[in-house]
């Protein structure tokens, strides 16, 4: 297989890949992007997040974290081959603050620096204490305009690339940074969906939508917790089939729709395990026919409200923001190593936080974790 098919499948992967095998896909693709030019150890730069591309070990060294480096983690050592470079962080990570590095790294097109090359001192030691003779970098674009470099290192003088590559290189460059950074943005989007989903849910308030007929189309999160029914099996009934004696006012109001009007009505619904639930319903009627939605509506609970998610929100209320984002993704099944990649963290802190939060919360594990905030106590 060519280098260049093998780029442009690797490029192919990440973006077929699912959530669970991203991390996998993109440290491929980056590895494929490494051997293509001959060099060592790669890291890719994009929204000032590093992603490392190290190559699989087949032997451990003592005390060394190293593998398929997980896309985006905190990762403490960086490799050239097999081998550490001693006493060092990652490169790029120690570095990319330094207006120095900035400099080296705004390039328009790939770039080779050597040790020989007028890099500054604390980049030369550095490159030389991990016997790196040379260092390209190799800028990526989205839409015409550079989003991001990859950085790409060798132990010796010359990356294995020929002149008539540097087009070719750009190219493949291009297309795995695209594909890397596409999916990275849609995994955070498909993360900050699910958080507000879960924020949705604690809220005191329901929005709703219903069709011409006065059919449910569309509730939120938090309509099973305020009207007792599950939300999915919701859809499709008549609002007015969940109200008990529901007013002359409100009947006309569903029958007779009038665009523009509005009505706010107290009313009782009858939850699915027949518990009666007592709300107020804000509906207003559509003044455009553009959507099939005819009534958008918003409820909340008066007297006789149920009762607040109130072991969720004290176990969350104790804990800072990073804690509760990992509280809300153990909720939604996630295990430590899902966490880790949602949130660009290690799997080390990860487990450094449960344990803070165990002793916060004077639990002993995950599944006690989950228990305490689900059924209280």
């Amino acid at each position: 297989m060519s280098r260049f098919v093998r780029l442009s499948d690797a490029a192919r992967a990440v973006l077929a890949a699912p959530d669970d095998g991203f991390d996998a896909a993109a440290t491929e693709a980056l590895v494929a992007l490494r051997h293509f030019v001959g060099g060592n150890g790669i890291h890719f730069v994009i929204d000032e997040r590093v992603f490392h591309g190290h190559p699989s070990l087949p032997t451990s060294p003592p005390g060394a974290e190293h593998g398929h480096a997980v896309v985006g983690t905190d990762v403490l050592r960086t490799y050239v081959g097999h081998e550490p470079i001693p006493a060092m962080h990652c490169i790029v990570d120690l570095f990319a603050a330094d207006p120095r590095w900035q400099h080296l790294v705004d390039v328009a097109v790939p770039t080779v620096y050597t040790t020989d090359s007028a890099i500054f001192p604390e980049l030369r030691d550095r490159l030389v204490a991990g016997e790196v003779r040379s260092m390209m970098v190799v800028p990526f674009h989205y839409r015409g305009s550079r989003a991001g470099y990859f950085a790409l290192f060798a132990k010796r003088d010359a990356f294995r690339l020929q002149p008539s590559d540097t087009a070719a290189l750009s190219a493949t460059c291009d297309a795995v940074g695209q594909s890397i950074m596409l999916r990275s943005h849609q995994m955070a989007l498909d993360l900050s969906l699910r958080r507000y989903e879960s924020l949705m849910e604690m809220s005191d308030e329901c929005v709703f939508e219903l069709d011409r007929r006065g059919h449910l189309t569309f509730v939120a999160p938090s309509w099973q917790r305020l009207v007792g029914r599950p939300g999915p099996d919701s859809l499709g009934m008549a609002f007015l089939d969940l109200a008990i004696e529901p007013g002359e006012r409100l009947v006309r109001f569903l029958s007779a729709p009038r665009p523009g009007t509005s009505i706010r009505e107290r009313v009782r619904l009858r939850a699915a395990n027949g518990e009666v639930r007592a709300v107020e319903i804000l509906l207003q009627h559509r003044t455009s026919d553009e959507f099939a939605t005819a009534v958008e509506g918003c409820l909340r609970t008066v007297d006789g409200a149920p009762p607040e998610p109130a072991a969720r929100r004290d176990v969350l209320d104790r804990l800072t923001s990073k804690e509760q984002e990992i509280v809300l993704l153990l909720l939604e099944g996630h295990r430590v190593r899902g966490i880790a990649s949602q949130l660009f963290l290690s799997q080390h802190t990860v487990r450094n936080h449960l344990k803070r939060i165990f002793r916060k919360l004077g639990v002993s594990s995950q599944g006690e974790l989950v228990a305490r905030c689900r059924a209280g106590g």
